[in-house]
Protein backbone atom coordinates (compact mmCIF):
# COMPACT_ATOMS: atom_id res chain seq x y z
CA UNK A 1 0.00 0.00 0.00
CA UNK A 2 2.63 2.42 0.48
CA UNK A 3 4.21 2.22 -2.48
CA UNK A 4 1.17 2.31 -4.45
CA UNK A 5 0.14 5.69 -2.38
CA UNK A 6 4.07 7.12 -2.88
CA UNK A 7 3.75 6.47 -6.89
CA UNK A 8 0.35 8.25 -6.95
CA UNK A 9 0.80 11.07 -4.81
CA UNK A 10 4.47 11.10 -6.84
CA UNK A 11 2.99 11.47 -10.23
CA UNK A 12 -0.03 13.44 -9.49
CA UNK A 13 0.22 17.13 -9.17
CA UNK A 14 -3.59 17.53 -7.73
CA UNK A 15 -3.59 15.00 -5.45
CA UNK A 16 -0.22 16.01 -4.12
CA UNK A 17 -1.17 19.17 -3.69
CA UNK A 18 -4.17 18.34 -1.88
CA UNK A 19 -1.74 15.87 0.37
CA UNK A 20 0.33 19.09 1.10
CA UNK A 21 -2.78 21.10 2.15
CA UNK A 22 -3.04 18.67 5.50
CA UNK A 23 0.57 19.32 6.34
CA UNK A 24 0.68 19.54 10.29
CA UNK A 25 -3.09 17.93 10.15
CA UNK A 26 -3.22 14.57 11.57
CA UNK A 27 -4.92 11.99 8.61
CA UNK A 28 -7.50 9.34 10.03
CA UNK A 29 -9.36 6.75 7.61
CA UNK A 30 -12.29 7.07 9.20
CA UNK A 31 -14.41 4.06 8.34
CA UNK A 32 -16.27 1.71 10.41
CA UNK A 33 -16.16 -1.39 7.88
CA UNK A 34 -12.23 -1.13 8.06
CA UNK A 35 -10.18 -1.75 11.49
CA UNK A 36 -7.01 -2.23 9.63
CA UNK A 37 -6.57 0.60 7.51
CA UNK A 38 -8.95 3.05 9.06
CA UNK A 39 -9.77 3.37 12.30
CA UNK A 40 -13.07 1.25 12.67
CA UNK A 41 -15.28 3.96 13.04
CA UNK A 42 -17.63 6.39 10.98
CA UNK A 43 -16.71 10.13 11.13
CA UNK A 44 -20.18 10.90 12.44
CA UNK A 45 -19.09 8.72 15.68
CA UNK A 46 -18.00 11.04 18.73
CA UNK A 47 -15.15 8.40 19.40
CA UNK A 48 -13.57 8.96 15.88
CA UNK A 49 -11.92 12.26 17.15
CA UNK A 50 -10.47 10.47 20.43
CA UNK A 51 -7.81 8.41 19.12
CA UNK A 52 -7.83 5.67 22.42
CA UNK A 53 -11.18 5.29 21.26
CA UNK A 54 -10.75 3.89 18.18
CA UNK A 55 -11.15 0.11 17.37
CA UNK A 56 -8.80 -0.15 14.17
CA UNK A 57 -5.22 0.66 13.00
CA UNK A 58 -5.56 3.62 10.70
CA UNK A 59 -2.43 2.50 8.94
CA UNK A 60 -3.81 4.75 5.48
CA UNK A 61 -3.66 6.99 7.79
CA UNK A 62 -0.02 7.31 9.00
CA UNK A 63 1.16 5.74 5.44
CA UNK A 64 -0.58 9.13 3.94
CA UNK A 65 1.18 10.89 7.11
CA UNK A 66 4.68 9.42 6.37
CA UNK A 67 4.18 10.09 2.10
CA UNK A 68 3.34 13.34 2.70
CA UNK A 69 6.73 14.57 4.63
CA UNK A 70 8.67 12.95 2.51
CA UNK A 71 7.50 14.05 -0.42
CA UNK A 72 7.06 17.64 1.57
CA UNK A 73 11.23 17.71 1.15
CA UNK A 74 12.14 16.06 -1.98
CA UNK A 75 13.65 19.63 -4.68
CA UNK A 76 11.24 18.17 -7.26
CA UNK A 77 8.15 19.35 -5.47
CA UNK A 78 9.94 23.04 -3.94
CA UNK A 79 7.07 24.93 -5.75
CA UNK A 80 4.40 23.00 -4.95
CA UNK A 81 5.66 23.09 -1.02
CA UNK A 82 6.03 27.08 -1.30
CA UNK A 83 2.95 27.56 -3.04
CA UNK A 84 0.90 25.41 -0.41
CA UNK A 85 2.99 27.62 2.90
CA UNK A 86 1.90 30.83 1.24
CA UNK A 87 -1.56 29.89 2.14
CA UNK A 88 -3.61 30.11 5.03
CA UNK A 89 -5.05 27.45 6.84
CA UNK A 90 -8.54 28.75 6.17
CA UNK A 91 -7.60 28.38 2.45
CA UNK A 92 -5.95 25.30 3.24
CA UNK A 93 -9.25 23.94 4.79
CA UNK A 94 -11.60 24.99 2.04
CA UNK A 95 -9.95 22.90 -0.54
CA UNK A 96 -10.34 20.28 1.71
CA UNK A 97 -13.77 20.16 2.30
CA UNK A 98 -14.76 21.29 -1.41
CA UNK A 99 -13.48 17.35 -1.54
CA UNK A 100 -17.08 16.20 0.30
CA UNK A 101 -19.33 18.23 -2.23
Amino acid sequence: MYHACLAKFSQNLELRKLLFRTKGMFLVEASGNDAIWGIGIWKEDPRSHNEESWVGTNWLGEILDRIREELWVKPEFQAEKEEIEKENVETRIMFLEALKN
